[in-house]
């Protein structure tokens, strides 16, 4: 089979670790192709050559005493069982690539409620919370030393936000882990003006330098400096999107610009 459910794992390993709920006709179609590959058998020692040398081993001592052969009933049956084991793997892998089949069509059919009902308001909260904890210690600097001399409610904080850091990154690491699973895209925000930030446009305004080159977001684009960014800038509107919601965001702006695009030319 070109597919395992190893296909599958950056999403369901993440929502295992982290606690993350799932539809349930997900988590049903993900155990069934589990449990499928493990119904597959491996190979088995053929049965049928010790039955064969077994049996050349008795016809030449019946031929040495001048006896009939014996029968080759054994070496038939042992054929048989290593054909049947064979057809069974076959079949096992089958068995499997519709599982998996099912599982891919099934995650595709749930996508956007993957998105918006189970990994959305655990984001929202993520980002909530860090930005309600931020100011209890981003005055304070990032050095053990410093949180250690700190105040218990600012080590509190600080703690607490790496608990948000964390959930912030669970949802939307499962969240593209999912769309890669799908090979899933926004054929319109290509660039990802719209991925992370919901106001991308206002935010990542010089998105070239003078000479054409891209420039990168004016957030860090991972890890707990991202989050701290977004806390620090309550003008960011960080969001979990679907790929439908990041096509209809860049579709309104690009709207704008070209609406806008006359009017300056007017007014220069």
């Amino acid at each position: 089979m070109r597919d395992t459910s190893n296909r599958f794992r950056s999403l369901f390993d993440v929502a295992d670790e982290r606690g993350l709920t799932l539809p349930q006709p997900v988590l049903d179609a993900h155990r069934t192709l589990v449990n499928a590959e493990a119904a597959v058998a491996q190979p088995r020692p053929s049965q049928a050559e010790p039955a064969t040398e077994g049996f050349i081993a008795a016809a030449l001592a019946a031929a040495s005493k001048g006896r009939a052969a014996p029968t080759a009933t054994k070496v038939l049956d042992a054929r048989r069982a290593d054909e049947a084991d064979a057809l069974g793997r076959e079949l096992g892998r089958r068995v499997q690539q519709v599982a998996f089949d099912d599982l891919l069509t099934t995650l595709q059919d749930h996508a956007d409620k993957i998105v918006v009902e189970h990994l959305r308001p655990g984001f929202e909260t993520a980002v909530d919370g860090a930005r309600q904890t931020w100011p209890l210690f981003g005055h304070v600097g990032l050095d053990a030393r410093d949180l250690l001399r700190a105040d218990d409610d600012v080590r509190q904080a600080f703690l607490a936000f790496d608990d948000h850091v964390q959930a912030y990154w669970t949802a939307r690491t499962a969240a593209g882990a999912l769309y890669v699973i799908l090979r899933v895209r926004s054929v319109d925000d290509d660039r990802g003006l719209f991925a992370v930030m919901r106001n991308g446009d206002d935010l990542w305004e010089q998105r070239y330098s003078p000479q054409g080159n891209r420039t990168p977001p004016p957030w860090p684009t991972s890890g707990r400096g991202h989050v701290e960014w977004i806390a620090a800038h309550p003008e960011a509107q960080p969001w979990l999107p679907t790929v439908e919601e990041r096509n209809a965001a860049h579709q309104a702006w690009f709207e704008r610009v070209r609406v806008d695009a006359p009017r300056q030319v007017a007014i220069g």
